[in-house]
């Protein structure tokens, strides 16, 4: 099996999964429009720091709408900032899946793996980043940040 192909049958499975989140009773029982409304409040409420309160809207927000990649995002932001990194983690990783084209959330999930003393995985996540900065003129500044973190990491002093 070639890596295209395995790649190929990746993103399908992506795509069928998504579809299957989207077909479960729950996706339907809110509208769009009610939904957006809880995400701005969620959002508010996060920028507030007002990180319990908030994470409750996330995470109702991941039971009515999985797919949506903001809601996966601004609940890992929310355990993120309680320091719970592994779960964070696990957050960003699940909208990256669904939405893989934001080099926002694997800057995040490099953050993670600092805080859990997997620096050479941040730092793979990072030259990701830096790559896909460079060949997409849309992710500049993500690329830009993610080599300014690889910097600070270089000239780090190993911990004893």
């Amino acid at each position: 099996m070639n890596g295209a192909h395995t790649a190929n049958e990746l993103v399908q499975y992506t795509e069928d999964a998504a579809a299957g989140l989207k077909s479960l009773p729950s996706n339907g029982r809110f509208s769009a429009a009610a939904l957006e409304a809880v995400y701005s409040m969620a959002y508010h409420l996060l920028q507030q720091g007002q990180h319990e309160r908030a994470m409750r809207l996330f995470a109702f927000l991941t039971l009515y709408a999985p797919t949506d990649a903001r809601h996966l995002a601004g609940l890992a932001a929310t355990h993120q900032l309680a320091g719970n990194h592994a779960q964070a983690l696990h957050l960003y990783s699940l909208a990256s899946y669904l939405q893989p084209d934001r080099p926002a959330f694997v800057l995040r999930m490099a953050e993670c793996f600092l805080r859990l003393d997997g620096l050479s995985a941040a730092q793979a996540l990072l030259q990701l980043v830096v790559r896909h900065g460079q060949e997409n003129r849309a992710h500049e500044a993500a690329g830009a940040r993610a080599r300014a973190m690889l910097d600070l990491l270089a000239h780090e002093p190993a911990a004893a």
